[in-house]
């Protein structure tokens, strides 16, 4: 199915966006949900500033 980007959010500030190669099969829902879970480890781990976080993930 291709590419999707969805933004990574905490609160109502955007974190950063996370893409994922989406397969058959998968739904909005679930890409959503993972994205909050990202979003939360991703809040919870940093310092607390406002300084941009990046992650990159690879297979």
């Amino acid at each position: 199915m291709g590419r999707w980007w969805v933004p990574i959010l905490d609160g109502g500030e955007r974190v950063g966006v996370l893409g994922i190669d989406v397969t058959e099969g998968v739904g909005v829902e679930q890409v959503g949900a993972l994205a909050s879970l990202v979003g939360l480890l991703v809040v919870s781990k940093r310092p607390h500033t406002h300084m941009p976080v990046w992650c990159v993930a690879r297979r």
